[in-house]
């Protein structure tokens, strides 16, 4: 019969290699035919097996690369305060939250000064800011 469905089909090759099936097959388009959903299940299964400290030393892992790729990428901007590329003399007004910071003439695509209202702390973009720095942004707009 050839008409098996796909379950089958995994569940037979994974019989067929016994002991030698890990889930690391999963990685290289693997000869049990593993799908993506079974790749999610099996991340899950091995995650269920950590110790609390394993889970807690990957989470602390995970935490110091992003904060390492967030130092990387801010340091670069010159209109967040806390970079080490921040232009003082661009700084026009600093309030509790946000801060105004006038923009380089070579940045403006026209004539005149331009002006950024950045909030203090870092975020990736103004839609994941708190409500406080939102409102702050919204009285210096007024």
């Amino acid at each position: 019969d050839q008409t098996q469905s796909m379950d089958e089909a995994y569940a037979r090759n994974v019989a067929r290699m016994k002991g030698r099936f890990k889930g690391q097959e999963l990685k290289n388009h693997s000869s049990t035919g593993a799908d993506e959903e079974d790749y999610v299940d099996m991340k899950f299964y091995q995650q269920q097996n950590l110790t609390k400290k394993a889970i807690a030393q990957r989470e602390t892992a995970r935490q110091v690369a992003t904060h390492d790729f967030q130092k990387r990428i801010s340091a670069k901007c010159w209109w967040w305060m806390e970079s080490q590329s921040f232009r003082k003399h661009m700084l026009i007004a600093l309030g509790n939250h946000v801060s105004l910071v006038m923009a380089p003439a070579h940045t403006s695509l026209f004539p005149g000064n331009h002006f950024y209202l950045v909030p203090i702390q870092h975020f990736e973009s103004l839609v994941t800011v708190d409500d406080n720095v939102w409102n702050e942004i919204r009285r210096f707009q007024q």
